[in-house]
């Protein structure tokens, strides 16, 4: 079966593509619409979960709340396809190989929570 394709299980229902599989076709198309980075001249890698409408595509792909969308991207996340990082008005989302390296503050931060 080729990759990205739709299966059917066992119910008889379409199966959707895994959280992997989703954000390794999705976030190319997402980052091709984004501002040109004025340091590298490319565009940035981060996609604006709120701004772009990475969160409302999960939900209706996945037919998936608000709580369902949140749950979503944290179990992707805590799987190391995509990395959160804060941001005004919600998070940037970045596939996990793509993010950028943690700020000195996170750094503190998270030595200061194993402590």
């Amino acid at each position: 079966m080729a990759k990205g394709t739709v299966t059917v299980n066992g119910n008889g229902k379409a199966s959707k593509l895994g959280a992997k599989e989703f954000f390794a076709k999705v976030m190319p198309k997402f980052q091709a619409e984004n501002k040109v980075d004025p340091k590298t001249g490319k565009p940035y890698k981060g996609v604006h979960c709120v701004y772009a409408g990475l969160n409302e595509l999960i939900g209706k792909y996945y037919d998936l709340d608000k709580e369902g969308v949140r749950a979503f991207v944290d179990k992707a996340a805590a799987d190391k396809i995509i990395k959160v990082i804060p941001s005004r008005g919600g998070a940037n989302v970045y596939l996990f190989a793509e993010a950028p390296a943690a700020s000195g503050k996170k750094v503190v931060e998270d030595i200061l929570a194993t402590l």
